[in-house]
């Protein structure tokens, strides 16, 4: 049995984690990265307290000739799972983006982890958030080469003295007033102090599935205009493929 998560991350804190109860070893990939972060991995026996742990370069023997507590760079690493019930991987330094792909299995299927795109490596997905006050909000998501963003959640709440001048959604494929327009609607806002959360009614396709999908290789742009005197944050949930 194996299990398989993946993650771009792009600021200091973010992580992703995998279940890897009754497993045997779990396999961790760091590719595309850009910027100088730094990762760490740290293993938990009951999902709460995380302690670091070190993985060993892949392949590697066992126990490993090298270990390490965090790296900078792409690379392969194995850990053996032992008591633990979950292992991280957390950017604690730096910025990103950087693609982590983990997988955890009872034999080789670990190895799932160390799979190029094409040969099935399950969608990364991104957690974008921003928060403005200046009137306009704006969440540039950021374009990976050969990959197009989907987005597939969109959550935008607002709090203020007053309410602007008819609030409105714009998502564009590329950069504003550049790129393509894909969606656009007005949204609620707050009156007086009393602050709103409105979930963005997203478009299907014809299968049902929630989404806007941009060009691959392409920025998606996400704004909100005419905020007036309101704070809004915008909360966002995309996949790369």
């Amino acid at each position: 049995m194996t299990t398989r998560v993946s993650k771009i991350l792009t600021a200091v804190n973010q992580e992703v984690t995998i279940w890897c109860e009754g497993m045997s070893k779990v396999g961790i990939s760091i590719r595309s990265v850009t910027g100088t972060p730094t990762l760490s991995f740290y293993g938990s026996t009951d999902g709460v307290s995380f302690n670091v742990i070190s993985v060993g370069a892949y392949p590697s023997a066992s126990p490993p000739a090298t270990r390490v507590t965090e790296v900078t760079a792409a690379g392969s690493y194995e850990v053996p799972v032992a008591n633990y019930k979950f292992i991280r991987t957390q950017m604690t330094e730096g910025a990103g983006p950087a693609t982590v792909v983990m997988a955890a299995s009872t034999d080789g299927g670990y190895q799932e982890a160390f799979l190029s795109d094409a040969q099935g490596v399950s969608q990364a997905v991104l957690y974008p958030s921003t928060t403005s006050s200046a009137g306009v909000n704006t969440m540039t998501i950021p374009a990976q080469a050969n990959r197009a963003i989907n987005l597939t959640f969109l959550e935008v709440s607002q709090t203020g003295p007053g309410a602007g001048g008819g609030a409105q959604l714009r998502i564009w494929d590329g950069a504003v007033n550049n790129g393509s327009p894909l969606y656009s609607c007005y949204i609620t806002t707050p009156v007086g102090s009393v602050g709103t959360v409105q979930k963005i009614n997203l478009p299907t396709d014809e299968d049902g599935k929630v989404g806007i999908q941009g060009t691959p290789g392409n920025v998606m742009t996400v704004q909100v205009i005419n905020l007036g005197g309101v704070t809004a944050i915008c909360n966002a949930r995309v996949t790369f493929k």
